[in-house]
């Protein structure tokens, strides 16, 4: 009989836990259908490589895209669900976040009881959908937030059994640690903590078998999760394409900070700190209390070796997370796993200061504490402004005399494009980071830059260079453009101030000579006011 309540509880939990989940991405994500589009320049880059590596493009060798082969991967099975909507990835953003609300689940039970642990997962949602740092939703930080969730669920219940650690368990880690590496292995700090500090305390003990579990589990993991892509890309004769794209240029093109290694990482965390002292009042609050309770506390967290080890991961993870500078809030994101675990323990330490669990009547609280956190989740975050429940909205027009619905840029130059193409469009994003084009349009990226990525143009010529040459010589049907408006000052000049420089001068003056402007709209991006213009062949 207990065991059949427990199991109709745990169900009841998963239930409650997914219907949140899907609330909170239908309503807070742009991905959802409730939004006409995700503009984001980041998102539509994983798609558009993703898709056309369904379609037997190679990642790095036909299509230049810098993040690693999993984040494609994703991209490209969510496009398989859609292929001209983001549905795909709604769906992957409202498995992540439930993942994320199980794992903060399974941290409360290690320190409380199911039912303290289930009511404070509900307010997961909080420190995962904060606006800015989730924004648009979908990024790399979002998806990869689970994985560095388990790491710290691994070592905090570890310090519960002698830091005895199971061969499945490094086994699994090991694979995160595969997939970390080759989506965007900057946030592999954690797990590069935990590691050397689990390797020298095992050795330090003179436990030779755990040090044996550690290395050969956690390394065939690692291969497990790695090998496959290399024998692809060797397969495709594309592996010395994905070396110099991934590392090379990620290391020593990409990034918005330039100088030795130590004034990267010193940069890193001196946004940490930033984030600390100047960000939201509440994510202050939380991180100094939460710090202070790990020095101090003695029954949650007994012992040193725990508390160290959390640090630790803690600091390096602050440390590498933005060595290569960083192009948006959302970078932020990677450190909310560890400001969520700190917001837990508090909180679990204030149930047992008031001995919540022996409560009585919870399933009155569970439904007030789930409408509550839902409440909480929708309060930190105001993408719903630019859903289609606000017609006409910034994100779609700046044009605030409209009175008949209008759609986004992105929406109108795909359906011309679809309608007026022979065969399926062939577009270039010229000079800019592509919003959704390739999207909306149902174009392939069949010009190896298919747009401007954040790199500078004395470090990466080649790529506005190829993108000038591939207008000179027709070698797309559509170009798109963008430039920043302003009120005093007309459409082709903005065009010519912004796209006067090196290869942009080249690259606008074959523009007006083989295409004819098919259609311009002007809408909010990311903050700035955006006049994007269509460009059809002559």
């Amino acid at each position: 009989m207990i065991e059949k309540l427990q199991k109709k509880s745990i169900f009841l939990i998963i239930g409650m836990f997914l219907l949140l989940s899907i609330v909170l991405i239908g309503l807070l994500s742009y991905s959802s259908p409730i939004y006409e589009f995700n503009y984001s320049g980041d998102n539509n880059n994983y798609m558009t490589v993703g898709k056309a590596m369904m379609h037997g493009f190679v990642p790095y060798k036909d299509v230049f895209e810098q993040k690693g082969p999993f984040v494609y991967l994703l991209y490209g099975l969510a496009s398989l669900i859609s292929f001209h909507t983001f549905l795909g990835s709604a769906i992957f953003e409202i498995a992540i976040l439930f993942a994320i609300l199980w794992l903060t689940f399974k941290i409360g039970k290690l320190f409380s009881s199911t039912k303290v642990a289930f009511v404070i997962a509900l307010f997961a949602p909080v420190f995962v959908l904060m606006e800015p740092y989730y924004s648009y939703g979908a990024t790399v930080e979002f998806f990869l937030y689970p994985a560095m969730l388990s790491l710290i669920y691994v070592s905090l219940k570890a310090q519960q059994h002698q830091f005895i650690i199971s061969k499945w368990t490094w086994y699994f880690q090991g694979c995160l640690v595969g997939i970390v590496f080759f989506s965007k292995y900057t946030l592999l700090g954690s797990w590069i903590a935990f590691y050397i500090f689990m390797f020298m305390y095992y050795t330090i003990k003179h436990r030779w078998n755990d040090v044996r579990n550690l290395i050969w589990p956690s390394g065939l993991g690692f291969l497990t999760t790695t090998v496959p892509w290399l024998i692809y890309f060797e397969m495709v004769h594309g592996l010395k394409q994905f070396f110099n794209v991934y590392f090379y240029t990620n290391i020593f093109r990409y990034g918005s900070v330039n100088g030795t290694w130590f004034e990267r990482l010193s940069m890193s965390l001196w946004t940490f700190v930033q984030l600390l002292l100047f960000s939201n009042p509440v994510i202050t609050f939380v991180i100094v209390l939460g710090l202070l309770f790990v020095f101090f506390s003695r029954k949650i967290l007994a012992g040193w070796i725990i508390k160290s080890l959390l640090m630790i991961m803690m600091f390096t993870n602050a440390l590498l997370a933005l060595c290569g500078g960083t192009f948006g809030p959302y970078y932020l994101l990677s450190y909310f796993p560890y400001i969520l675990v700190l917001f837990v323990l508090l909180i679990i330490a204030l149930s047992h200061k008031l001995k919540l669990s022996a409560f009585k009547k919870w399933q009155s609280v569970f439904i007030f504490s789930w409408i509550f956190a839902l409440c909480m989740a929708l309060s930190v975050n105001s993408n719903l402004q630019f859903s289609r429940f606000i017609p006409n909205n910034p994100a779609i027009t700046s044009n605030l005399g409209v009175k008949h619905p209008t759609s986004s840029a992105q929406i109108e130059f795909g359906r011309i494009m679809r309608h007026e193409s022979k065969g399926r469009p062939t577009l270039l994003a010229f000079g800019f980071l592509e919003n959704g084009f390739y999207t909306t349009s149902g174009a392939y990226p069949t010009i190896h830059y298919f747009e401007r990525n954040n790199i500078s143009y004395h470090k990466l010529p080649t790529m506005m260079n190829t993108a000038a040459n591939a207008i000179k010589h027709r070698k797309v049907q559509w170009v798109v453009i963008c430039v920043k408006t302003t009120s005093n000052s007309n459409l082709q000049h903005q065009i010519e101030t912004t796209y006067k420089k090196n290869a942009y001068g080249r690259g606008l003056k074959a523009l007006n000579q083989n295409y004819e402007m098919r259609a311009h709209h002007s809408q909010i991006s990311q903050g700035n006011d955006m006049e994007y213009i269509l460009y059809k062949l002559k």
